[in-house]
């Protein structure tokens, strides 16, 4: 959509696209978001991979990017996805988990920003490096734009940072 001109400038989830010039914003970190009673949710401290072994993990329905990536860290840990559910919103992710249906796992952005203040959930991040993701800012490569464009990817980097601090 952003190569036929309806867009000027998209926010995307890694990889490279032809005729795009992308911009990392900052590579984020996956993060469970558990029920206060779950047995992962009574330490704190990053979870290990290993640690989610049979656990039973939510996620976004298979259109998502994150539910790729929640899918490949089912398979590396051990975990199973749950088939009760796949939600079409983070929110409702963090919900089913709070009612004890399962893990959530969302990205760095999100448990900085929305799960601040619900006391709910429990928020921990995945200590597994290889299943990070690269949220980029990208525009056409004929744009007149590249000079503001970069800058806003800058700004956008620069705030993102501060917000997560992971």
């Amino acid at each position: 959509k952003i190569n036929d001109g309806r867009f000027d400038l998209i926010l995307t989830v890694g990889g490279e696209q032809e005729g795009l010039v992308p911009r990392s914003i900052l590579t984020e970190n996956l993060y469970t978001c558990l029920a206060p009673d779950a047995e992962l949710a009574q330490t704190s401290g990053p979870i290990k991979a290993s640690e989610l072994k049979g656990a039973t993990l939510l996620t976004l329905g298979q259109d998502f990017v994150l539910s790729r990536t929640v899918r490949d860290l089912a398979a590396v840990t051990g975990a199973h996805i749950s088939d009760e559910y796949e939600g079409n919103s983070l929110d409702a992710l963090r919900q089913m988990a709070a009612m004890g249906t399962g893990i959530a796992v969302v990205p760095s952005l999100y448990a900085a920003s929305e799960t601040r203040n619900d006391d709910g959930v429990v928020v921990r991040r995945i200590d597994a490096s290889d299943m990070q993701r690269e949220v980029q800012l990208a525009w056409r490569v004929t744009t007149p734009l590249d000079n503001v464009f970069s800058a806003m990817a800058d700004i956008l980097s620069e705030e993102a940072h501060k917000l997560i601090q992971d």
